[in-house]
């Protein structure tokens, strides 16, 4: 089962009784409990995989699911991201860009992204991510 609408459901999209709380972070299909959830995680396809045309078992390992969070960044805070001066700055650094260029191509995302984490250029640019997204406001630039 995929789902890639974008319209708020009116009654989940698992069990079709309940008014739907929660949305996936990956399909972006609404559920309404952690049972709901479960049973949807078993069949859950990024959009842009499934259309990718590559075959279940590739889709499947770049599909990942963060149990501990059903928090989803919104379309709108990713946008900051390109508005940011400060990470069109960090990015500016070639080895920057070769360390986010393996955090995203790695087959192993949870072992490289704790080792990306001890890198301090990384962890700069990891918190400076999150300061965007999250809305808080760009530090002053500091004088001379």
């Amino acid at each position: 089962m995929i789902c890639t609408s974008m319209e708020p459901a009116q009654s989940c999209t698992v069990c079709s009784s309940e008014r739907p709380k929660y949305r996936c972070p990956i399909c972006r299909l609404m559920y309404c409990c952690s049972s709901c959830c479960q049973a949807h995680k078993l069949a859950c396809v990024a959009p842009e995989a499934a259309k990718s045309g590559q075959p279940a078992e590739k889709r499947e390992q770049r599909v990942l699911w963060d149990e501990s969070s059903d928090q989803v960044v919104s379309a709108q805070a990713l946008s900051w991201l390109s508005e940011s001066r400060r990470l069109r700055q960090l990015l500016n650094n070639p080895h920057l860009r070769e360390l986010v260029q393996q955090a995203d191509t790695t087959p192993h995302p949870d072992d490289d992204l704790r080792r990306l984490m001890v890198e301090p250029l990384f962890v700069e640019f990891a918190d400076e991510c999150l300061r965007v997204v999250e809305g808080r406001p760009e530090p002053m630039e500091e004088s001379d």
